[in-house]
């Protein structure tokens, strides 16, 4: 049986965090998220009216009623981080109120084994198992698949798997 067996095991643990470009978006303010949209303005600094879609009026003072607004819609709000700066432009002029700038963290695991057998001189046996997985989170067109931009700060994660085997 010497020289007939082999068998073999790799183990990587690759591990990478890769920064990404500032993210400049805006975002619903504390008031916003509760209907009071008397101190929301555009980027030429006029105000934003609010108009109420039963009559075609603006809402007084710029508020939607506590009773006007959809509790779903408002509970999906608190995904989006609340604004972190005062406001400003990027170098395209867009205007934002909330900056992020976070590492994407991508920790890997590769795992093969394969067992070879050579039971004669002409004949050779071999089954491979192989199992790989990527986890990703952060921010960022690195770290979202399709390299979407336009999430708003929102970060992400999700998991990468390809395992499989084989035999000859």
């Amino acid at each position: 049986m010497k020289d007939r067996a082999f068998f073999f095991v790799n183990v990587e643990k690759p591990h990478t965090i890769t920064p990404t470009d500032p993210v400049f978006v805006t975002v619903p303010t504390a008031r916003e998220r509760q209907g009071d949209f008397s101190q929301s303005f555009d980027s030429s600094g006029r105000l934003i009216v609010v108009t109420d879609p039963l009559t075609g009026q603006p809402f007084p003072g710029n508020i939607i009623p506590a009773g006007r607004i959809n509790r779903s819609g408002q509970a999906l709000l608190n995904y989006f981080p609340l604004p972190n700066s005062v406001g400003g432009r990027t170098l395209a002029g867009a205007a934002f109120n909330y900056v992020n700038q976070k590492s994407v963290d991508v920790p890997k695991h590769s795992y093969v084994i394969r067992f070879d057998f050579k039971p004669t001189g002409r004949d050779s046996v071999y089954w491979k198992g192989q199992w790989w997985t990527s986890d990703n989170e952060g921010l960022g067109t690195s770290g979202w698949p399709g390299g979407d931009a336009n999430r708003w700060g929102i970060s992400s994660h999700y998991l990468y798997k390809d395992n499989g085997w084989s035999a000859n």
